[in-house]
């Protein structure tokens, strides 16, 4: 009877033991989750706001590099792709029959949306201005995606917005 007994209780502790280590190792594994989206955080919403700056000073440079535009329209900034893609502006005016903007001419390429975002789309409108969006992927987490946005918002301040999992940057009026 008493090795019976005996045999219950190490059986009891091995059990405590193994509920133990299991409640440790979920402890664990939540806090590298929570570090980990912490990092996507930071380096989706750095990733935007050093985009939204790159796109920016590009079509500006368009601008300033070939003030005349278009000879055909007079527009000095590209004019909204077929596409809409960022990655598919011509800079009117270039002497070699509107060139990409991405080319790799002065060093520069478009580096790729940040991980879970889809592509910057742009549009050009006399009357509303220039303007970028970018979206996250269908299926990103939106409490997540729209918290990095409502912060790139934070940051750029008036000329962005948010509109549910959209952020558009207005770069000129």
């Amino acid at each position: 009877m008493k090795r019976t007994r005996q045999q219950g209780l190490i059986f009891t502790y091995l059990l405590i033991g193994i509920s133990l280590l299991s409640f440790m190792t979920m402890a664990y594994s939540k806090m590298s989750r929570t570090s980990q989206l912490g990092q996507w955080n930071h380096e989706t919403r750095e990733a935007l706001l050093e985009q939204v700056s790159l796109i920016r000073a590009r079509v500006i440079a368009c601008a300033v590099s070939y003030p005349a535009g278009d000879p055909v329209t007079n527009v000095r900034y590209p004019a909204t792709p077929a596409s809409t893609l960022v990655s598919d502006l011509t800079c009117p005016g270039n002497p070699a029959t509107n060139k990409n903007l991405w080319s790799g001419t002065g060093g520069l390429t478009l580096p790729a949306a940040p991980r879970r975002f889809n592509n910057w789309t742009y549009s050009y409108n006399a009357s509303t201005g220039i303007r970028i969006t970018i979206s996250p992927v269908a299926g990103t987490s939106d409490a997540n995606a729209i918290g990095v946005l409502d912060t790139v918002v934070a940051r750029i301040g008036t000329s962005a917005t948010r509109s549910g999992s959209t952020l558009a940057v207005t770069l000129m009026n």
